[in-house]
This record gives C-alpha cells, sequence and structure tokens, in this order.
C-alpha cells in the first residue's frame, strides 16, 4: 500500500440511514476543534478557514472484504 504522509485512511462502519458527506462532517470538525485547541499556532499555518481538504475520495466495501482488510 503506497502510505502518504499528508493523507488519513480510515475504515468505518455506518448505519444503513446514514450518508458519508455527514459522517466526514462530523470526524473533521471534531478533529478540527480538537487539534486547534491542542495547537493554537495551527491557525497561523492555515491558507484557507479549515485544516482539510475540499475534497474527499470514499469507497464502500463489503463484510467479506471488510474482514480480510
Amino acid at each position: 500500500m503506497n502510505v502518504q504522509t499528508e493523507h488519513i485512511y480510515l475504515l468505518i462502519q455506518l448505519p444503513l440511514n446514514a450518508t458519508v458527506s455527514h459522517a466526514l462532517e462530523l470526524i473533521e470538525g471534531g478533529t478540527s476543534r480538537v487539534m486547534l485547541k491542542e495547537f493554537p499556532d495551527l491557525k497561523d499555518l492555515l491558507t484557507g478557514d479549515s485544516l482539510w481538504a475540499d475534497s474527499y475520495f470514499a469507497e464502500t466495501v463489503s463484510i467479506v472484504i471488510g474482514s480480510r482488510i
């Protein structure tokens, strides 16, 4: 696997009525609050108003494939 240092890879399970975009809003919002509280100087390094990029990639896997990861 080609892992890049500026990327985060997650394998998460969502309820059937949840959307990937809503899950990412929660993850990004929560992690941003924690990181900016822990490291307030990060605000000075931002080029915009967010720690996160505007885009993301999501792929679904089945239970069979997920169990092999």
